[in-house]
């Protein structure tokens, strides 16, 4: 949703198409509700099941709807700068434990409210994927993103 939005609870959406506009319909806002756009490994491919992240390597994941950042993002703009963040810093687990990232800010070059989050990936032992959730402000978590390790 548009930054524009942030710290209000409800939005309008209405359509107007060939000269008629339909009638408003309102819509609850939250702060934030992230979605996992990509996953990459570290050396920059996509992450997949043919192409599984190495343990002990750092990967990467490509976010939205993290809401509002500090300093503030506005619609339409590109992101300039990694220094960037989410104003509510979301909670990131990985099969249970909560995970620290080892970076947590603005992707570069992709628009405003994309997000870049790095993650070590530890040995997972016996087991051949990680489960990356996010906690939302409201809600269950995010579903998990399956992330594939050798």
């Amino acid at each position: 949703t548009p930054f524009e939005l942030d710290g209000l609870s409800s939005g309008g959406v209405q359509v107007q198409y060939a000269g008629q506009t339909s009638n408003l319909y309102q819509l609850p806002v939250v702060p934030y509700h992230i979605e996992v756009l990509a996953v990459a490994n570290a050396d920059g491919a996509a992450n997949s099941q043919s192409n599984p992240a190495a343990i002990n390597s750092v990967i990467t994941l490509y976010i939205t709807g993290a809401g509002q950042t500090v300093p503030p993002s506005v619609d339409g703009a590109v992101n300039s700068t990694p220094n960037v963040t989410p104003a509510h810093a979301p909670t990131i687990q990985m099969n249970g434990p909560v995970e620290a990232p080892v970076f947590l800010g603005a992707a570069l070059g992709q628009a405003a409210g994309i997000m870049q989050v790095n993650l070590w990936l530890p040995d997972p032992g016996p087991a051949v994927v990680d489960v990356v959730q996010f906690a939302n402000s409201t809600g269950p978590p995010v579903p998990g993103t399956v992330i594939w390790v050798k």
